[in-house]
């Protein structure tokens, strides 16, 4: 998946998602981040930055043009 803008001759990519191949070692990586910030973990954030990156986070591991939406939402 891609997020693309400009003219169909002169594309411009503003960001690729990884193939899918790779998206449970991301998602690892985001389960470990989302518990070292929890209220009761190392780390913990304001409630409302960690739900911002943690929405940001897994929208970006997405590899799918249909999105994740109700997910994405759940986990914010």
């Amino acid at each position: 998946m891609q997020i693309i803008s400009g003219a169909s001759y002169a594309p411009k990519v503003h960001y690729e998602a990884p193939p899918s191949s790779v998206v449970p070692g991301h998602m690892a990586a985001f389960i470990a981040w989302f518990s070292r910030t929890a209220p009761t973990g190392e780390v913990p954030l304001l409630p409302i930055e960690r739900s911002g990156l943690a929405h940001l986070w897994f929208e970006c591991i997405h590899p799918y043009e249909d999105g994740n939406d109700r997910i994405g939402r759940a986990i914010s």
